[in-house]
C-alpha cells in the first residue's frame, strides 16, 4: 500500500519527466546513477518478493523499490532506440498472457538438471519453445479464437 501512496505522489510531481534522461541534463544523469547505487544496495541488504513477507530494513526495502523504477525507467526510455530491439520487446509484451499460459503448460515437462554453465541453454530453450508456441497458436484457428477471442471482451450493443 506505501508504494501505491508513494506512485501516487509522483505522479502529482510529474517525477518521470524530472529523471528521465533525455538530453544531458546531469540532475537526472545523477539521481539514475545515486539509484542505481541505491538499488543495488537495497538487493545486497535486504530481501523483498513477492513470496516474502519479512523485511530487514523497511525503509531500505522502499528506497530501493523506488531507485529500481527510477533505473527500469530509464533502460525503458533508452531501450525504445533501438528499433529491432523495439520490434521483439513489442512483441514478447503483447503476447504477455498467451506466454504465461505456455509457460504454465511447459511447467509439466520434466527437464534433466543441467550444470550451471548449461542453465542459459535451457533459458534459450524455453524462450524458443514459448515463441514457437505463440506463432504457432497465431496460426491454429482453434487455438487462435481460444487466445485471441476479441468478441468476448468487448460489450454487445444492446
Amino acid at each position: 500500500m506505501p508504494l501505491l501512496l508513494i506512485g501516487y505522489y509522483f505522479k502529482q510531481i510529474d517525477i518521470l519527466h524530472k529523471v528521465v534522461i533525455s538530453s544531458a541534463n546531469s540532475k537526472a544523469i545523477l539521481i539514475v546513477i545515486l539509484s542505481f547505487i541505491v538499488y543495488i544496495a537495497s538487493n545486497y541488504y535486504s530481501v523483498a518478493g513477492i513470496g516474502s513477507r519479512v523485511y530487514n530494513t523497511l525503509l531500505l526495502t522502499y528506497t530501493g523499490g523506488i531507485a529500481g523504477f527510477i533505473c527500469l525507467i530509464n533502460l525503458s526510455e533508452y531501450l525504445v532506440r533501438f528499433k529491432a530491439l523495439n520490434k521483439v520487446l513489442t512483441f514478447y509484451g503483447k503476447e504477455t498472457l498467451v506466454i504465461l499460459c505456455i509457460h504454465s503448460l511447459d511447467l509439466f515437462i520434466h527437464y534433466p538438471d543441467l550444470p550451471g554453465n548449461l542453465i542459459y541453454l535451457f533459458i534459450l530453450w524455453r524462450i524458443a519453445v514459448v515463441t514457437i508456441g505463440v506463432l504457432l497458436i497465431k496460426r491454429i484457428p482453434p487455438l487462435k479464437k481460444i487466445f485471441y477471442n476479441l468478441e468476448t471482451a468487448q460489450p454487445k450493443p444492446v
